[in-house]
């Protein structure tokens, strides 16, 4: 069955999940008891503010919300397609936490947990260009009801570019 984009965009915030590794399969994991420390599986989740990390040759690791707070902050005030208004968001860029991470990838796959997948393509990932795995909206902690603890979002005000069905797609958010 077919699914059109514009209505997998909208189904995107009911949960996330980044692999930083493409088809790996990816899923819930408990939450981490410490920063970061090996994760069972392979893939990537988020459970309880945390999020999961395979890559390619490596063991899973998981980074904590205060992990990915105590990376380089990055901040945008844009308009999205799921709310009133302009916001403020504040979180870490994807091209920061692979720095972080010392690596470089080809692409990135967000999965929901409701298993919607989107893929973030090389050249969103450079430097100052492309997404920030949110934790905060206008100052407080994206709430687990809205679009959290994490929300990959674009500044979508920031290019004509990134206002396209297939951008909109790529911003996964959770809920619970």
């Amino acid at each position: 069955m077919h699914v059109p984009v514009a209505f997998r965009a909208l189904i995107a915030p009911l949960a996330i999940a980044l692999g930083l590794v493409i088809g790996l399969p990816l899923g819930p994991q408990p939450a981490p008891t410490s920063a970061a420390t090996p994760a069972s599986e392979p893939g990537a989740a988020v459970a309880g503010g945390a999020l999961a990390i395979q890559l390619p040759g490596s063991p899973a690791l998981t980074l904590d919300m205060e992990t990915l707070r105590s990376l380089r902050r990055t901040e945008f005030t844009t308009t999205t397609i799921w709310t009133s208004g302009r916001h403020s968001f504040a979180g870490v860029a994807l091209s920061d936490l692979l720095a972080h991470l010392g690596r470089q990838a080809s692409a990135v796959r967000a999965t929901a947990l409701n298993d919607y997948a989107a893929l973030i393509p090389a050249a969103d990932l450079r430097p100052g260009h492309g997404p920030i795995i949110a934790y905060e909206m206008d100052g407080a902690p994206l709430p687990r009801r809205g679009f959290g603890p994490l929300w990959i979002i674009y500044p979508f005000d920031a290019s004509a570019a990134f206002r396209t069905e297939s951008v909109y797609a790529r911003s996964v958010s959770h809920t619970a």
